[in-house]
């Protein structure tokens, strides 16, 4: 992810792989650690939303995002989710999707 991505490109995950991201990346993520977060409880909210298909479909274009993961975590909030036409693979493997927010 870090050879692929601006680094003031954000990632959209689950609080836990968010941290991971933020660990190992030099990219910046939507929802990360809970003092570190502004507006941590609402964005949290937002994000569970987007994983269970429970926001607006243009919801991605009105954020910073430009990256989504889908792997073990996100999986717990909705293992039902499904990657609108903005999302292309930019990486697969049998446990986590990383995907492209194409414009």
């Amino acid at each position: 992810l870090d050879k692929n991505a601006s680094p003031n490109n954000f990632v959209l995950a689950d609080v836990a792989t968010s941290q991971l991201v933020a660990q190992r990346t030099k990219l910046k993520v939507f929802v990360g650690h809970e003092i570190e977060t502004l507006d941590f409880n609402d964005k949290k909210s937002k994000m569970n939303a987007y994983y269970e298909g429970a926001v607006p479909e243009d919801w991605l274009k009105q954020t910073p995002i430009q990256w989504v993961i889908y792997g073990p975590y996100e999986k717990e909030i909705s293992n039902s989710f499904a990657a609108d036409s903005s999302l292309k693979i930019a990486y697969e493997n049998d446990s986590v999707v990383i995907y492209k927010v194409e414009p």
